[in-house]
């Protein structure tokens, strides 16, 4: 999250970097409450310095009155402060990253496409089934297909595994506080699938390894924390098959995460940019950078890029994203650095049916 005095010193180019990325924020509702969190926490301290003074000066009746209404009022006080603490942390969950200085606001429309539509009526790979299955947004992968996904996953976590990255097997749930840490959380309230029990499905991999590294303190200057999982995501909607293709309500993604300690401006980015394609060419696959503007961002990146593919009918296909986040994300999850500070957090994104629909296209 964004730090308070950050907040409270710079309202406008809070309020004007969330508009760019087309969210609106209340940042007065932040002042009001951090001034009722100060008023509040010097009441509290004010009523303590006085019952300390009563309980040394000896009592007497009317002390013991005045005693028990000042450690009443103290009460009152301490929980009326635990609730404005609670909602100054909410309002302050609610502020996205603010996009990177010299983006520009819009640009080419975001590919959002996991399938051609034509692929809803391959063999292998059955929309269909999927609703009878799982739902609307569901798809069943049958036969070679179900066997070329699966090893997808496995070479991806292999391929990184041999440059440091940590392989992380999670479930498809993850908690409340693990997607307010990941970004998700209250900004996609009442939009992602949520089980009686409190838990969530996971909108991505991401969430469950950013969760893994929640409370780490990282010794200033060591090499990079990274992890990388193969999981499913689930979305809070799908689209019917039809136009230039379709979305999907659930699939697998695999997820990188670096956090990194030391970070010149974008070289980290670059690095891991540079990795994704180096993943994707071992694959046969020529694919082109698109950066996206602030007002494609995600509600917790600083920037992003996305890499494209074209499948064989010469459609390109977002099969990767690459996020830099700041210390965004490492705020929200309690993540620091030894000696001060936070690490800034990366990441990258494959999902699995989009580079499917891209390898058969070349078959």
């Amino acid at each position: 999250m964004l730090e308070l005095k950050y907040v409270l010193d710079h309202p406008g180019e809070v309020a004007t970097g969330a508009a760019r990325k087309g969210i609106p924020v209340d940042v007065e509702a932040v002042r009001r409450l951090a001034r009722k969190r100060k008023a509040l926490s010097r009441r509290r301290s004010e009523l303590g310095r006085r019952i300390r003074e009563l309980g040394r000066a000896g009592t007497d009746g009317k002390d013991r009155a005045l005693g028990k209404r000042l450690r009443s009022e103290a009460s009152d006080v301490s929980r009326d402060l635990k609730e404005a603490a609670e909602g100054l942390r909410q309002a302050l969950l609610r502020i996205p990253n603010l996009p990177a200085p010299g983006l520009p606001d819009e640009g080419e429309p975001r590919l959002e496409e996991d399938l051609p539509a034509g692929a809803a009526s391959r063999e292998d790979w059955d929309a269909e089934a999927g609703r009878r299955v799982s739902g609307k947004g569901a798809v069943v992968w049958t036969g070679d297909a179900a066997r070329r996904e699966a090893e997808l996953g496995l070479r991806a976590l292999e391929h990184f595994r041999k440059r440091g990255f940590r392989p992380v097997s999670a479930g498809p749930t993850v908690s409340r506080e693990a997607l307010e840490g990941a970004g998700f959380l209250p900004f996609w309230e009442g939009r992602l699938g949520k089980l009686a029990d409190g838990r969530f499905l996971a909108p991505r991999p991401e969430a469950a390894l950013l969760a893994l590294r929640a409370g780490t303190r990282l010794p200033e200057g060591r090499k990079p924390l990274r992890d990388v999982a193969c999981g499913w995501c689930y979305r809070p909607h799908g689209v019917e098959p039809g136009g230039r293709g379709f979305k999907l309500l659930q699939y697998r993604s695999v997820d990188l995460l670096s956090l990194e300690t030391e970070d010149a401006e974008g070289v980290a980015l670059a690095r891991l940019v540079s990795e994704a394609e180096t993943f994707l060419a071992d694959l046969g696959l020529v694919t082109e950078r698109v950066d996206r503007p602030a007002g494609n961002l995600s509600f917790s990146a600083r920037r992003a890029t996305d890499i494209l593919a074209r499948d064989g009918a010469g459609m390109a296909i977002r099969i990767g994203t690459v996020s830099e986040y700041g210390d965004f994300l490492a705020r929200r999850s309690g993540i620091r650095i030894s000696r001060g500070g936070h690490p800034h957090v990366f990441s990258a994104e494959f999902p699995l049916p989009r580079l499917a629909t891209v390898l058969a296209g070349r078959s």
